[in-house]
């Protein structure tokens, strides 16, 4: 049985799913590790490429696409006692170390539920304005998480116990936004949540890159405090981004 079961949910990625499975698979133990896919429905090659890597290819059907609803699947299919929520053009830098370092904290505190990490855009990709921002958010996460405790992360990499997100019920399916957030929240209710900065996970940056930084970070801000005071995305539709 593996000890941590990998969910990425995706629609139409063809171009970065393959990448980041080989990365994945390529550096990690077989049998330690499964790698869960669950794809709503992508008109593009996905699929095809996704079951060449992963361990399981969920393909979810008549369903409206949601990002939750595909997380869930995938915890609910997981068998891992800990799973790993990532988002499918993000790469955990030096995944055999990286995981390693994360179970050991986990092991090390019976009381961690949660666990994030710093976030940075790949350096053939990243901007100026991506690094500065990127910086902020780390501190940010590592404030609300390792001081405050009041539970925040961005669905780049999530991971809990198995027992946690059972507990926690999962992802809120009726949030087109800001799931993460909401779901890391009830997290840090149940526990302590840690936002490591010695682990380091690199993605594409594609949706500052496509909506401009001062545009995304209107969303973000809106969508967590909408969150952590009302409880209800403050927008009804999250866009997928290639």
């Amino acid at each position: 049985m593996p000890n941590v079961s990998i969910v990425i949910p995706t629609v139409n990625e063809e171009f970065v799913i393959g990448r980041t499975l080989s990365h994945l698979r390529d550096n990690l133990p077989r049998g330690a590790y499964e790698i869960i896919v669950v794809d709503d429905e992508s008109t593009d090659r996905t699929v095809d490429i996704a079951r060449k890597s992963a361990d399981k290819v969920i393909v979810r059907t008549g369903e409206i696409h949601s990002i939750p609803r595909g997380k869930n699947a995938g915890g609910r299919a997981a068998q891992g006692e800990f799973i790993a929520f990532l988002d499918a053009d993000c790469e955990p830098e030096k995944p055999k170390e990286f995981f390693e370092k994360a179970l050991a904290l986990f092991n090390e505190n019976p009381a961690l539920t949660g666990l994030t990490c710093s976030l940075k855009v790949f350096p053939s990709m990243a901007t100026w304005a991506d690094r500065l921002v990127f910086g902020g958010v780390n501190l940010t996460f590592r404030l609300i998480n390792n001081v405050l405790r009041r539970g925040g992360a961005s669905g780049e990499f999530q991971m809990v116990r198995r027992r946690t997100f059972e507990a926690t019920g999962g992802f809120n399916e009726t949030l087109p936004v800001a799931e993460d957030q909401d779901f890391f929240q009830r997290v840090a209710k149940l526990g302590r949540v840690r936002m490591e900065p010695g682990l380091t996970v690199w993605h594409t940056g594609r949706r500052a890159h496509k909506l401009g930084w001062p545009r995304l970070l209107m969303h973000w801000w809106v969508n967590y405090l909408s969150i952590t005071l009302r409880g209800k995305s403050a927008f009804k539709e999250w866009k997928v981004i290639r």
